[in-house]
């Protein structure tokens, strides 16, 4: 198969960033819960549990709201660093990819609120008393802006770790795309869903099972026709080969993940 290696170390960054995404996610979750004094708060890979016992209504929305405004925080944080970055290499697609998740961790925690009221934004709309008409809008709004910055933004940068070559030969720009988005996805959501076991409650399996895929957004035209790329890879050749850099940030992330398994607290 051709352009095995970008497959491969694709993969792993993809992994990487959805591992990170979701650890950052929840380590928002832990401290909130810290500073508002909570008890027996706890840290596990894929969830943030305590004791709600005499807390008020106030400091546990403060803790559910927390989450997805860090993933928020995060990815207008590594978008800008996306587009500051000079070098188009694995750490630039790392940044892509963990500015896309963090967007789609808070757009999509908008856009479920209406169904999973016990989440992030569901507890906290209902906690506030907003209508069901009321979430039911801000779901919708709200995957607005995560389609268009997904769409028109992000998702156009991992063409810049392409040639120039690469990029003006259609069939060889499909090619390139299939191995940097497509098959890289479909091996990363089977890694990272397996990584979420045990499970600690559903949304947190079902989060990394079908959140990427909004990455596939108007995917048909992103692979017909070319968008504007304002720079491409002259270091393409060593982009092909196999990164031992990858795979060992790849390995350290993993085992960050199993040991969140047994729980963090302090």
């Amino acid at each position: 198969m051709k352009y095995k290696n970008i497959i491969l170390n694709t993969a792993m960054v993809f992994s990487i960033a959805s591992i990170w995404t979701t650890n950052l996610h929840e380590f928002g979750h832990f401290v909130a819960a810290k500073l508002l004094h909570a008890q027996t708060v706890v840290q596990c890979h894929n969830a943030v549990s305590y004791q709600t016992t005499n807390m008020p209504l106030s400091s546990l929305i403060t803790i559910a709201a927390t989450g997805p405004l860090t993933s928020l925080i995060l990815a207008i944080l590594f978008h800008f660093i996306c587009i500051a970055y000079p070098k188009r290499n694995y750490l630039f697609c790392f940044l892509v990819y963990m500015s896309s998740f963090c967007y789609i961790s808070f757009f999509g925690y908008l856009c479920i609120a209406p169904f999973f009221p016990g989440g992030d934004t569901g507890f906290v709309f209902n906690s506030l008393g907003l209508p069901i008409w009321l979430i039911v809008i801000i779901a919708v709004a709200g995957g607005i802006p995560g389609y268009l910055l997904i769409k028109k933004t992000l998702r156009p940068l991992l063409l810049e770790l392409a040639s120039t070559d690469v990029l003006e030969e259609s069939t060889e720009r499909q090619t390139f795309i299939q191995s940097i988005l497509t098959y890289p996805l479909f091996i990363g959501v089977i890694i990272t869903t397996l990584l979420t076991f045990p499970v600690q409650v559903f949304l947190s399996v079902t989060y990394p099972l079908c959140s990427p895929f909004a990455l596939f957004w108007g995917y048909n035209k992103f692979m017909s026709t070319l968008p504007i790329v304002k720079r491409s890879n002259p270091n393409f050749a060593a982009f092909t080969k196999f990164s031992v850099t990858v795979f060992v940030f790849f390995l350290l992330s993993v085992l960050s993940n199993r040991l969140l398994v047994f729980g963090l607290s302090w």
